[in-house]
């Protein structure tokens, strides 16, 4: 059975599907599971800054992966990340952003938000331990 309902984050005349947010809700638990875990691998030192920014370079090419689904929803907050990314800045050299840094983090703390509305929640686990996915006004990752 397929759920249909009007999302306040969609346009007013397009249903969304419940198993589509699922999908894309799934895989940007993956994606945020190699931002988080390799932010905190690196604030650890236990990834080097070429490590850190190979593991955030793949951010982008997973959003990209993501658009190609026949059917994923969420796709104007995924719209919004990904244009997000091109404008946050590097904080760590040879990363092509940082995702701990606005407007990144903003555009997928609203990605989180609307998962956890359609009670699929991001599922982030990580080999470093794992900051929660929630920031702080400054910025920064909390730590779980």
């Amino acid at each position: 059975m397929t759920v249909m309902f009007f999302a306040p984050w969609a346009p007013s005349s397009s249903p969304v599907d419940a198993s589509d947010i699922a999908l894309t809700c799934a895989v940007v638990s993956a994606i945020q599971a190699t931002a988080l875990d390799a932010y905190t691998g690196y604030r650890q030192g236990k990834l080097s800054a070429e490590q850190y920014a190979g593991a955030v370079d793949t951010i982008p090419e997973q959003y990209a992966a993501l658009t190609f689904q026949t059917g994923y929803g969420l796709r104007d907050l995924v719209a919004a990340a990904r244009t997000a990314i091109s404008e946050t800045p590097a904080s760590v050299g040879g990363a092509v952003f940082d995702p701990s840094a606005q407007p990144y983090s903003g555009a997928a703390d609203a990605l989180a938000s609307a998962c956890e509305a359609n009670h699929t929640g991001l599922q982030i686990a990580g080999q470093y331990g794992i900051a929660r996915p929630k920031i702080r006004p400054h910025g920064e990752w909390t730590r779980a």
